[in-house]
């Protein structure tokens, strides 16, 4: 019969690319396997830590699948000597072989939990100063937002969500090409909120900005602070969600953190300019997560709402436009309580 660790590392071996695989696993030994727990051991304190840090999650969800009643646990295997080189990381330089081993082995006594020692860690590196944190422009409002039979849907869709957050339309996944005013709508979004709950913690985000966050804190060893800041909001918005696709570690924090939101029913929106199953490399789990709620898109203004949309931006600027330039159609164009909410 076939033991747990073998099913898990064929598991492995079919979900992590060659390289991945042949550094990282071909280093683990099976040290018990009892079915009530499955130790893995690792050959030295670098290993242990950065499949502790970056490939944790990937066993316990192969592990779950294969056998859900037994646990997982890491050690750092018996007669390890820390003092040997220090391989490099195969996500971030070349692959280097790794060490292989002639099998799993199976022990009876568990083995000493590893601890760490000073005098073979270098002390981390001081916090990195604090990260710029995009604020929302004042002005991103649905009072000032146009809308026309182009956007509509997507504003009422935005309305209902600042109105109620966490509990209507979550997440809230907005898509649309560059320019049809995604980045407006969302801040409406964390303005509303705020107007309505001055102390509603509303966090705006870019991707960019998120994956610096999750890549200082790996780098500085403050992962804990960065989970805090993300999950201690009501309101986390996220912009131009894309670019997170093909970033493994990025998109494991950001599918947990979406979890740990979601589960609180705190409200998360986001935006895209491709409907998720169009996003190449994008985790199948982050896909099926954006389903849950509503995707709206917004599509190219017709000639109308272009006009209207005009006409709002040079009153709030105050800047007079001669009159052949207005629209000629006021009851088309001019915005009304039934049909131009957000204008």
């Amino acid at each position: 019969m076939v033991g747990h660790w073998e099913s898990l590392e064929e598991a492995l071996r079919q979900r992590l690319n060659p390289q991945k695989y042949g550094t990282w696993v071909r280093q683990m030994t099976c040290l018990c396997d009892d079915g009530k727990r499955l130790v893995i051991g690792l050959p030295n304190s670098f290993s242990l830590d950065w499949v502790s840090n970056h490939y944790q999650h990937v066993l316990q969800e192969e592990l779950a699948r294969i056998a859900p009643e037994v646990a997982l646990e890491l050690e750092l295997s018996p007669g390890a000597i820390d003092e040997l080189p220090i391989p490099e990381p195969a996500d971030l330089v070349s692959e280097r072989p790794g060490p292989s081993t002639a099998g799993p082995r199976v022990v009876t006594e568990r083995p000493q939990r590893y601890e760490p020692r000073a005098s073979h860690r270098p002390a981390p590196p001081p916090p990195p100063p604090t990260a710029h944190v995009p604020s929302m422009n004042d002005r991103y409002t649905f009072e000032t937002f146009v809308t026309g039979p182009s956007n509509q849907l997507a504003a009422a869709a935005a309305q209902s969500v600042a109105d109620n957050p966490g509990s209507s339309y979550n997440p809230l996944f907005v898509f649309g090409r560059v320019g049809l005013g995604k980045t407006h709508l969302i801040q409406a979004i964390g303005n509303r909120v705020r107007s309505r709950v001055p102390d509603a913690r509303v966090l705006y985000q870019t991707t960019e900005q998120f994956v610096n966050d999750v890549i200082q804190g790996i780098r500085f060893e403050r992962m804990d602070d960065v989970r805090d800041r993300y999950r201690a909001c009501d309101v986390l918005i996220i912009d131009d969600i894309q670019f997170i696709a093909g970033k493994e570690a990025c998109q494991a924090e950001f599918f947990h953190t979406f979890n740990a939101l979601h589960g609180a029913k705190k409200q998360v929106v986001v935006t895209s300019d491709k409907l998720p199953h169009e996003i190449k490399d994008l985790e199948d789990r982050i896909k099926s997560r954006f389903q849950w709620g509503l995707i709206v898109d917004l599509q190219p203004p017709e000639l109308e709402t272009r006009v209207a949309i005009v006409n709002k931006k040079a009153d709030t600027d105050g800047i007079e436009l001669p009159t052949t330039s207005r629209c000629s159609s006021p009851s088309r164009c001019a915005p009304t309580s039934a049909s131009w909410r957000g204008a």
